[in-house]
C-alpha cells in the first residue's frame, strides 16, 4: 500500500531513543548502531545498547532476525577470522571478548555471536573493514561488464545512436551508483572502471580503429573519471550551501585568498575501533 512505508517509519521512529551511548542510522527497514570503541567500558556500553534495541523490538511486538545481524569494526591490525589456519568457535569468541587487547565481539540476547565481517553490503555499497573500496569496485566492474556483454550479444545493431543509448541506460548507471562515496584514487582502480567503457566503445560501428580518447570525442562522451570528478564537485557545492546533509566537513573561509574556502575533513582517531 502507499501508506504502508509511511506507517512503518512512524512505528520505528523512536528506536534511536532507546539507545543510551551509541548512535543510530536508519533507512527503511535497515538500522545501524555505532560508536567509537576506545576502552573496555565502550565495548560494554555498545553491547548494552544492542540489548536495548532487541528489548525495544519486544516491547513493540516486533521480532528481529538476530541471525542477520552483522558486525564490522574499523581498526588497525584486526583479528583475521577468515584465515584458513585460524578458526574461532562461538565459545572462543566469547572468551576473546573478555580480553582487553583483542577486537571486541558482541552477542545478541538470543545467543548469536556477532563475528567481525570483512565486507558488508550497505544500501548497495560494499563496505570493507580495511576502509578501502577494492571489493566495491570489483563487484561493480564485474556487474557492469556482464551487462555490457549481454547488450553486445543481444543487439546486432552497432550504430552509435543505439549503442550509446543502451550504454547510458543499462551499463553506465552500474558504474556510477553512489560514486561520490567510493570514488577511487589509485590509477589501477581508475583504469579498472574505465576499461568497461573502453571495451564497449571499441565495439561501436566506425570506432574500432580510433584510440579511446578519439572515440570519446567522436561519440560525445566523457571519461568515467571526469564524470566522477564533476559529481564530487557538485556534491561539495551542495554541502557548502547546506543543500545536502553535512558529513562533518568544516569550511574555512580564506578572506582575500584566490583559492576560496578550504574544506577541512575531521581527523581520524586511529585508537578507535
Amino acid at each position: 500500500s502507499v501508506l504502508g512505508p509511511i506507517l512503518f517509519l512512524i512505528y520505528v521512529i523512536d528506536l534511536e531513543e532507546s539507545l543510551v551511548h551509541a548512535k543510530a542510522l536508519t533507512f527503511a527497514d535497515g538500522t545501524k548502531i555505532f560508536n567509537a570503541i576506545r576502552t573496555i567500558m565502550d565495548q560494554v556500553q555498545l553491547q548494552e545498547d544492542l540489548n536495548r534495541v532487541v528489548e525495544w523490538a519486544v516491547r513493540n511486538n516486533m521480532t528481529l532476525h538476530e541471525e542477520k545481524f552483522e558486525f564490522m569494526s574499523y581498526q588497525l591490525n584486526p583479528i583475521d577470522n577468515t584465515s584458513e589456519t585460524v578458526s574461532y568457535t562461538a565459545e572462543d569468541l566469547r572468551q576473546l571478548w573478555k580480553l582487553p587487547f583483542t577486537q571486541p565481539f558482541y552477542e545478541t540476547p538470543g545467543g548469536e555471536v556477532l563475528t567481525p565481517s570483512a565486507v558488508i553490503k550497505d544500501l548497495g555499497i560494499y563496505m570493507s573493514s580495511d576502509g578501502t573500496w577494492r571489493v566495491q569496485i570489483s563487484h561493480m566492474t564485474k556487474s557492469a561488464t556482464t551487462v555490457a556483454n549481454w547488450v553486445l550479444s543481444a543487439f546486432k545493431n552497432r550504430s552509435p545512436e543505439i549503442m550509446i543509448m543502451l550504454f547510458k541506460t543499462l551499463v553506465r548507471p552500474l558504474l556510477e551508483y553512489c560514486c561520490t562515496v567510493w570514488s577511487p584514487v589509485s590509477t589501477g582502480e581508475i583504469a579498472q572502471l574505465e576499461q568497461v567503457q573502453r571495451n564497449f566503445t571499441r565495439r561501436i560501428a566506425g570506432c574500432r580503429e580510433m584510440t579511446y580518447w578519439e572515440r570519446l570525442s567522436h561519440l560525445n562522451l566523457q571519461s568515467l573519471q571526469r564524470r566522477r570528478e564533476r559529481y564530487m564537485i557538485i556534491q561539495m557545492w551542495k554541502v557548502y550551501n547546506h543543500l545536502s546533509p553535512d558529513v562533518g566537513i568544516d569550511f574555512n573561509p580564506q578572506t582575500g585568498s584566490r583559492q576560496g574556502p578550504r574544506a577541512e575533513w575531521p581527523s581520524l582517531n586511529h585508537k578507535a575501533q
